[in-house]
């Protein structure tokens, strides 16, 4: 166990019942008296607490010659850190460790998709408010083949596809989406008027609607703004 030395009063004790100021060794009453000093002056008046890396905070062994290993910026001994390192943690602990894992990754490889799909809606979204339906088209398909029951993915797809006289893909795209069935759009959705080619599907907000078939005429589907 190494020894200190108070720079103050010159009593000697373990080091560990010392504080470091500004550079200089204290005992507790002196440290009190010095950070006080310090702090009149304009100097810092912080101190901190010795530690003696020379005694093994789980057994208490000491080493004059050397300093312990740190684990955990704990001092330990040979024997102790050893234990620490190879401890033997139970079975159930593994194995819900493995377990967690597993569902980990299967849930990572399983999601890469919606991942993907996520993007796509956002880079098809993006194309749509700027007008280019044909380059949308294609990110908005993607998006719906794999979550077909996204409303937003789903007629940002059919407005896409109808803007550019895809009126197979519409009818497809829209009428796939729980048999033509919608839920509420919001606000953000306005009428789009029907083109000569044939019907446009209606969605109207705040209750769910059947869509009719695209092949009939006249009528107006809930679109996003351009």
């Amino acid at each position: 166990m190494r020894q200190g030395v108070c720079c103050q009063c010159g009593m000697s004790a373990s080091i560990r019942s010392f504080y470091l100021l500004n550079g200089k060794m204290y005992c507790e009453p002196c440290v009190w008296k010095a950070s006080r000093d310090a702090q009149t002056k304009g100097e810092p008046s912080e101190y901190v607490s010795l530690t003696d890396n020379s005694v093994c905070v789980r057994c208490g062994a000491s080493s004059d010659a050397t300093d312990f290993q740190l684990v955990g910026n704990q001092p330990l001994c040979s024997p102790c850190s050893q234990l620490i390192q190879d401890w033997p943690y139970p079975t159930w602990l593994k194995a819900g460790l493995a377990f967690v894992l597993i569902l980990l990754v299967v849930a990572l490889i399983n999601g890469r998709k919606y991942f993907h799909a996520g993007r796509s809606l956002y880079v098809g979204e993006r194309l749509v408010d700027e007008g280019h339906y044909e380059q949308a088209l294609p990110y908005l398909e993607e998006t719906v083949r794999v979550a077909p029951e996204s409303d937003k993915a789903v007629l940002l797809a059919g407005r896409a596809a109808l803007m550019t006289g895809r009126v197979d893909i519409a009818d497809k795209v829209l009428h796939g989406h729980s048999g033509g069935h919608f839920e509420d759009p919001g606000d953000d959705f306005r009428t789009v008027e029907a083109k000569p080619c044939g019907k446009r599907p209606t969605v109207r907000s705040r209750r769910r609607t059947r869509l009719p078939s695209l092949g009939n005429k006249g009528a107006t589907t809930q679109m996003p703004p351009a």
